[in-house]
Formats: structure tokens, sequence, C-alpha cells
């Protein structure tokens, strides 16, 4: 259970930090794009290495779940700094 709740975790966590580097490539912003890309690409290597390889696609799955939510989550709080801004 504590391996499902890491990978749904690692899910959020990614899509935040994809979403962290779409913001910061806008903005022209050339080294915290480079971290967050070295930062996407470990978990995602992380990600394949410990439930691809050993073809546990539950874990896949739940991970998948991770990140649609922290995608979910992500653009609604980007379009609510949006909208006050405003």
């Amino acid at each position: 259970m504590i391996k499902e709740i890491l990978y749904f975790g690692m899910g959020i966590l990614n899509d935040i930090l994809i979403t962290l580097y779409y913001i910061c490539v806008g903005k022209h912003l050339a080294i915290p794009a480079s971290l967050l890309s070295l930062s996407m690409t470990l978990l995602g290597f992380f990600v394949i290495g410990g439930a691809v390889v050993n073809a546990n696609w539950c874990l896949i799955i739940i991970y998948a779940v991770g990140a649609a939510v922290g995608c979910f989550f992500t653009i609604k709080l980007v379009k609510k700094k949006t909208v006050k801004k405003k």
C-alpha cells in the first residue's frame, strides 16, 4: 500500500513539475527550466525503472491517475491565480 501511495504522489509531483517547467520556459528562465527538466527526467526514469521493468501495471496506472489529479489541481490553481490578477 505504501508503494502505491508513493507512485500516486510521484504522479502528482511530476505533473506539477511539468507545469512549472512550461511556465519557466514561457518566461525564458533558463536555469529554473533546466533544473525542472532534470527533476522531471529523473522522476520519469525512477518510475520506469520501478514499475515498467517489473511489469507492475497497477503502479503505472496509479502513477497515471496521480498525474491526472496533479494536472487538474495545477490547472485550477493557475486559473485561479490568473483570474485574481485581472
